[in-house]
């Protein structure tokens, strides 16, 4: 072993001995297949050799993605860094690759929340034409946001300051978008607020009782404020 250190990483993969020469090709190689590799060195006669580990590389999504599937099923307690690298088959050196820690993961996991869950569907519901067409893509998005992630966020707020402050600025940028297609409707000021309070709390609200209210009841209610609201019908 060269200066005596073990590797840091398992190999998943392994290659024989490959001269050192060659390195490079080997590192052009790790990248274009999202490999990392970790050499030994060691020479045999004049010749300089490596011994190559490869480790398949997630990319920085793979482990939000499953960060956020983890928190839905168990909540903050459940995540950790141990399972993440269990759920993916992968080493903790993987995990440091992308981020600085757990409180680091905790940032940019926080971060990818607040895009997929408020500014994507924002950008989703832009697209229509028209402002009840708008209000409408909103509801039929929001009755399909899995709401477990949302349940789990706002759990992990009442015990992490960080937390905290992200879902009340989500909640805000939420409720003020509301707002801002009630005003496009006619509304006033005061009454768009009011109405986006209204909606949004019967949104996260069907999200906290127990058991949830599900997709298709989800639709029920929000067919039921169209009608009582009328004027998305415009």
């Amino acid at each position: 072993m060269y200066g005596g250190l073990e590797p840091l990483v398992l190999p998943i993969y392994y290659l024989p001995p490959i001269p050192i020469a060659y390195r490079n090709l080997i590192n052009k190689i790790s990248i274009f297949a999202s490999l990392q590799y970790h050499t030994v060195w060691y020479t045999i006669g004049n010749e300089a050799y490596d011994t190559v580990w490869y480790e398949y590389m997630a990319s920085k999504q793979d482990w939000l993605d499953e960060g956020c599937i983890i928190l839905s099923e168990g909540g903050v307690l459940a995540l950790t860094i141990d399972l993440l690298c269990q759920r993916l088959g992968l080493t903790k050196g993987s995990f440091y690759h992308h981020f600085k820690g757990f409180n680091g993961y905790k940032t940019d996991l926080l971060a990818y929340f607040e895009q997929e869950g408020t500014h994507n569907i924002i950008h989703i519901t832009e697209q229509a034409q028209t402002p009840p067409d708008k209000l409408r893509r909103l509801l039929e998005t929001s009755t399909s946001y899995p709401p477990n992630l949302e349940v789990a966020i706002r759990a992990w707020a009442l015990q992490d300051a960080d937390v905290r402050t992200v879902q009340a600025r989500v909640d805000e940028q939420r409720v003020a978008y509301v707002q801002k297609l009630f005003i496009e409707l006619g509304e006033s000021t005061d009454r768009a607020r009011l109405l986006a309070q209204l909606l949004y709390t019967v949104l996260i609200g069907s999200q906290q009782i127990q058991p949830h209210i599900d997709e298709a009841g989800m639709v029920q209610l929000f067919n039921e404020f169209q009608r009582l609201y009328g004027g998305i019908n415009s």
